[in-house]
């Protein structure tokens, strides 16, 4: 039996001097070692051994405070509550096994999920049988702890790789340094002993290079064997582990050439090859930590006793917030007191600042530049635009295109080839009486880098998406963004896409029934307010105010209603009381009650049977002006509404720009031929078609398919089908929301130009994806061959290996410049 001074805790593998049996460091590793066993999860420790992993103390763990509920954004939908949180005391795999399994069994809970890579979780629960505080306990009884999400850093592993590294330098100095003499004996001579002593100094630094600097390498390894999966840290292994076991055996036999020089450089190149990549690709990674970053840790609400500071995490809907000025705002929400200008770049890439009036929506993680405001918060946590941004861009980077799927199928066979290879060099050198024949064979398992076919894709898309949110642009996923790559054709709804969509009524014109402008305008508002397209709200929103004195006067030059009036003041007959109010997508509102029948929206849907004479003039007049027509029929009262838009910001540089790129553009809409006309003029399109019903606009994206990827851009409820139709959907965020859930790609601002910068990114990202998988098939096709024909010794191998994989990231990163005006590539 092993002496008390021996002893390790049968849980976590510390040393102990613990007499008891089994022995344990502290009370808290004894109590989870005793929960396992009571509940069946014996396994962990099997494959904590597997893994070859190590515990943090249970003691050590518990020190961490307890999850506070206001620390952790929860997000309520479908009656189930989700939220993100960190988890503190992961070592290895076998720890992420226990967590979903030890926490998933709890009543309640739908879902642990742990990525193991950033130590975070994804937990769902059922909040009528359970909460945050007890997933906190249960995740302490299994030795680990919570944290909010915020608080993920890789410092301890990177202080580890850190240390493998500085020792691998250290050692390939000195190995280096001896073999100098080494090279210097080969010309001048050098006695025996002297050779031996030089021989057993390198094998002694190039020991802890292989077994400690390189155990990553021996864990990747380990892993892919035990899944039956051949990669490239198995080719390491063997080709650093060949040339180590060749020296010892050369250096105890007192004759031959050892190579521990190149073991060491080897394992050295790779580990800087490594560390460079990683704080690269940290680089790309890192926009999900900045938008998180954004959001500020307290935030001002009132309370009964007055303004209180609160974690911004216990902001809830509802709450009145005290936002200062170059204070970032904590929730979303509209502003019922003060005036201001807000920057918004950080979420639409605009950087000019916005004006923010009483009744202007602000947006969560957006930085009031001007006066203090008030604003009543309508979304709060995980419910804000910021949070949902946040989800769809690290969804985006976790996606993998078709491309990369086939490159891992390609990597996993390629392994094999190279082992093939690198027999079949190794017979051969033999075969013809080489002295050293297995040393081609280990430069051929170095120099092959599955590793470089591998990262073409991933690192090209995580770069993109990350550049892309630098421009207001938010893409869904990876194969949108490789998709759109592709696209040559492009169809543009009209209003609220290639316009601003804020009309405004400039003129009514009563046909029946109605005595005035203004009581055509409250006989009006009841269905407008019943929709969420730009023209109802327009109307809705003269119709909550003072009636617009110019457009009455306009409208009827004999008639001087009071410029105080309100609609409430003029009641009209209309349909009565509604029982029913429906959305007619493309054609407008439809009321029905009292025995009578309303419609507000397009002239020939709602003018039942058609418009008059008299009518039809007024419409073909307004039209032909390039304004909007709405029109009101509703228990024998008729009126006409013309309202007027604006081209929205950089619209006629994105369709030029578009054009530059090979992109034919069509702007498809419901709205008169005369309408569309003056907008096509204006925006220099040469393809348009008008007056389409939602049905038509979605079979005209079924039939451009046809001719391969095609782009819808929308913003309205009628744009849904379309967008979800096409083979990438592009929908402005600020537009209607099921018109944004069918999208493919999101633009968050307002400038219509981030359109042609996101198909100058993603054509940007294509022919970086390709460079990247020529670059590494070019790399294999001449390495190899030298390799395997003796022209490259081991460490000019490890040397292009780590090189290839390098250039490759950082080709890709060249997607992070900002693309050039005309929308060339960003390098």
């Amino acid at each position: 039996m092993a002496s008390p001074a021996t002893r390790t805790c049968a849980h976590c593998g510390l040393p102990t001097g613990a007499t008891g049996d089994p022995p344990f460091c502290c009370t808290g590793c004894a109590a989870v070692y005793e929960l396992l066993h009571a509940e069946g999860l014996d396994a962990f420790y099997r494959r904590l051994e597997e893994g070859s992993g190590r515990l943090t103390p249970v003691s050590a763990v518990a020190a961490v405070a307890p999850l506070g509920r206001e620390e952790v954004a929860v997000v309520e939908e479908g009656g189930l509550a989700t939220a993100t949180v960190a988890v503190e005391g992961i070592t290895c795999a076998a720890c992420v096994w226990l967590l979903e399994r030890g926490v998933g069994r709890l009543p309640g809970v739908t879902r642990f999920a742990v990525n193991f890579a950033t130590h975070r979780a994804r937990v769902e629960w059922d909040p009528a049988t359970c909460d945050l505080a007890t997933l906190d306990r249960r995740v302490r009884t299994l030795g680990y702890a919570l944290r909010p999400a915020r608080a993920v850093t890789g410092g301890r592993a990177a202080i580890g790789d850190l240390a493998r590294l500085g020792v691998a330098c250290f050692c390939a100095m000195n190995v280096m340094l001896l073999s100098v003499g080494l090279y210097a004996g080969y010309f001048q001579g050098m006695a025996p002993l002297v050779k031996r002593s030089l021989h057993l100094l390198n094998w002694g630094l190039a020991t802890p290079v292989l077994f400690y600097s390189a155990l990553p390498f021996w864990r990747g390894a380990w892993r892919g064997l035990r899944s039956r999966a051949l990669t490239m840290d198995l080719l390491v292994c063997l080709g650093a582990g060949l040339a180590y076991g060749h020296s010892a055996a050369v250096t105890l036999a007192g004759r031959g050439e050892t190579y521990f020089d190149s073991v060491v450089m080897i394992i050295t190149l790779l580990l800087t090859g490594r560390f460079l990549e990683h704080r690269a690709r940290a680089r790309a990674t890192s926009a999900v930590d900045r938008l998180a970053s954004l959001l500020p840790a307290q935030a001002r609400v009132w309370r009964a006793s007055g303004w209180q500071e609160v974690a911004v995490a216990a902001v809830a809907v509802g709450d009145r917030m005290q936002v200062q000025a170059g204070e970032r705002i904590g929730a979303d929400g509209r502003v019922v007191a003060g005036t201001t200008e807000v920057d918004e770049s950080m979420l639409t890439g605009e950087s000019r600042p916005v004006a923010r009036q009483i009744g202007a929506r602000v947006t969560a993680g957006t930085l009031n530049l001007g006066a203090p405001i008030e604003i009543a918060v309508e979304a709060a946590g995980g419910t804000t635009r910021l949070a949902a941004i946040g989800r769809l861009l690290e969804r985006a980077q976790a996606d993998r295109p078709p491309a990369a799927r086939l490159a891992d199928r390609v990597a996993s066979w390629f392994v094999v080839g190279v082992v093939g290879i690198a027999l079949a060099s190794y017979l051969y050198w033999r075969a013809h009486g080489r002295a050293d024949p297995l040393l081609p064979s280990i430069t051929c398992l170095i120099v092959a880098c599955p590793c470089a076919l591998g990262l073409a894709t991933p690192v090209a898309v995580v770069a993109a998406t990350t550049a892309a949110t630098r421009h207001g642009i938010l893409f869904k996923g990876a194969t949108a963004l490789e998709l759109l790559g592709r696209v040559r054709r492009m169809l543009l709804d009209k209003t609220g896409t290639l316009t601003r969509g804020d009309l405004t009524l400039t003129e009514v014109v009563t046909t029946a029934g109605l005595a005035s402008p203004a009581a055509a305008i409250a006989a009006a508002a009841p269905l407008a307010t019943a929709s969420r397209h730009p023209a109802a709200r327009a109307i809705a929103a003269t119709g909550r105010g003072p009636v617009a004195g110019e457009a009455a006067k306009r409208a009827a030059p004999g008639r001087k209603p009071s410029p105080k009036a309100t609609v409430q003041d003029r009641p009209a007959r209309g349909v009565g009381r509604a029982t029913t109010m429906r959305e007619v997508p493309g054609c407008g509102v439809e009321a029905t009650g009292g025995g009578r029948r309303g419609r507000l929206g397009r002239p020939a849907w709602a003018l039942d049977p058609e418009p008059t004479v008299a009518e039809r003039g007024v419409i073909d007049r307004w039209q032909g002006d390039g304004a909007t027509v709405v029109a009101l029929a509703a228990g024998g009262d008729r009126a006409l509404f013309r309202l007027e838009d604006t081209v929205r910001d950089g619209a006629a540089a994105a369709m030029a720009r578009l054009a530059a790129m090979g992109i034919e553009t069509c702007m498809i809409t419901g709205d008169a031929p005369a309408t569309a006309a003056t907008l096509a003029e204006r925006l220099h399109l040469r393809a348009w078609e008008a007056g389409l019903s939602p049905e038509a606009k979605l079979a005209r994206v079924i039939a451009a398919r046809a001719a391969g990827p095609v782009a819808m851009v929308g913003d309205g409820i009628n744009d849904a089908p379309a967008l979800a139709a096409a083979g990438v959907g592009i929908a402005l965020a600020r537009g209607l929301d099921v018109a944004v859930a069918a999208a493919d790609v999101l633009l968050l601002g307002d400038d219509l130009e981030a359109l042609a910068t996101a198909v100058a990114l993603a054509q940007a990202t294509r022919r970086t994806i390709r460079a990247n998988y020529a670059l590494a098939i070019a790399y294999n096709a001449i390495t190899l061959p030298l390799a395997a024909s003796g022209f490259m010794l081991p460490v000019f191998a490890a040397a292009a290996m780590a090189a290839s994989s390098l250039t490759v990231t950082l080709n890709a990163l060249r997607l992070l410049r900002p693309p050039s005006a005309t929308g060339s590539d960003p390098g």
